[in-house]
C-alpha cells in the first residue's frame, strides 16, 4: 500500500489470493496464530516417523533469548539479557535438535517459547525456597507444586 501510494488493497493485489491474504492480515480476522505448542507437536510427530528404526541419535537442547529491545506492550513480555549483558524486554526459548550420526543429519525437534512474566513461571530463587520448604504463602507454593507435577508427568 505504501509502495503503490493507494489505500485500496484490491487495486494493488496481483490476484484474488493475494487480496484475501492481505485482507485477513489487515482486518484482524486472521484465524491462525503461531503457537509454539502446535509447532512442537508437529515437529515431534515428524521426528518420530523420521527416526523410526534408527539405532542411535543424539539430542541437543539450547536456551536462547528473543530480544525485543524496542517493544513496550506485548502479552507476557518478559526480561532477558542483551549481548552486552543489559536487561531488556524479550522472551526465552528452549529448542531441541536431533542428530542422526549415520546420515549426518540435523532435525529440529521442539521449540518452546516462555516468559518470566507468565503466571506459571517459577524463578530459580522460588524453586530454591520451595526445596528448602521456606515458602509460607500458599498461592505460589501450590502453583510451584502444580508446575513441577506437570514436568514430571
Amino acid at each position: 500500500m505504501v509502495e503503490h501510494k493507494r489505500p485500496n488493497i484490491h487495486a494493488i493485489s496481483a490476484d484474488r489470493n493475494e487480496y484475501e491474504r492481505s485482507k485477513t492480515l489487515l482486518d484482524n480476522s486472521l484465524k491462525e496464530v503461531l503457537d509454539d505448542k502446535k509447532i512442537s507437536q508437529a515437529l515431534q510427530e515428524n521426528s518420530i516417523e523420521k527416526f523410526r528404526g534408527v539405532k542411535r541419535v543424539y539430542i541437543a537442547s539450547d536456551h536462547c533469548d528473543i530480544r525485543k529491545k524496542y517493544s513496550k506492550e506485548m502479552e507476557n513480555l518478559g526480561k532477558v539479557r542483551d549481548l552486552d549483558g543489559n536487561i531488556i524486554n524479550g522472551f526465552s526459548t528452549l529448542a531441541s535438535i536431533i542428530i542422526d550420526e549415520n546420515k549426518k543429519d540435523v532435525t529440529l525437534a521442539e521449540v518452546t517459547v516462555f516468559s518470566n512474566r507468565e503466571e506459571r513461571f517459577v524463578s530459580q530463587e522460588e524453586l530454591k525456597l520451595y526445596e528448602k520448604k521456606k515458602i509460607e504463602d500458599e498461592v505460589p507454593l501450590e502453583g510451584i507444586k502444580q508446575e513441577l507435577k506437570k514436568l514430571k508427568s
